[in-house]
């Protein structure tokens, strides 16, 4: 998939977007985290959170959400690939700066657990 950014807005230049391919992205505390502030009120969140809502409403992002222990947030993203999730995350406000680090995991949408295929 192929990303064009122009004045704060995401726009997915092809289709793909509808991929089977599904990733879980765990955002951690970077160096910018204040310890003694929930996420809500951490340093270039709304920047953050505006960037993954239009992700959201292009069916790109299908879930978010803070991890209980306030250590970061899980999103769940569809995606043609992992360098397209790569693009998506680095392209973050929250990763362009020193904010935060993150790990990507691809779930196996193949899975005899998978209840589309049951």
């Amino acid at each position: 998939m192929v990303l064009l950014v122009s004045s704060g807005s995401v726009q997915a230049a092809d289709a793909t977007q509808h991929s089977r391919q599904f990733f879980v992205i765990t955002f951690e505390k970077g160096a910018a985290w204040v310890d003694d502030r929930r996420y809500e009120h951490q340093p270039g969140i709304d920047a953050h959170l505006e960037y993954w809502k239009v992700l959201y409403y292009q069916e790109i992002l299908l879930m978010i959400g803070p991890l209980q222990d306030q250590s970061g947030g899980i999103f769940i993203v569809r995606a043609s690939d992992e360098s397209a999730v790569d693009a998506i995350v680095e392209r973050d406000p929250a990763v362009i700066g020193p904010d935060e680090s993150f790990r990507l995991e691809r779930l196996d949408p193949d899975s005899p657990i998978n209840l589309r295929n049951n």
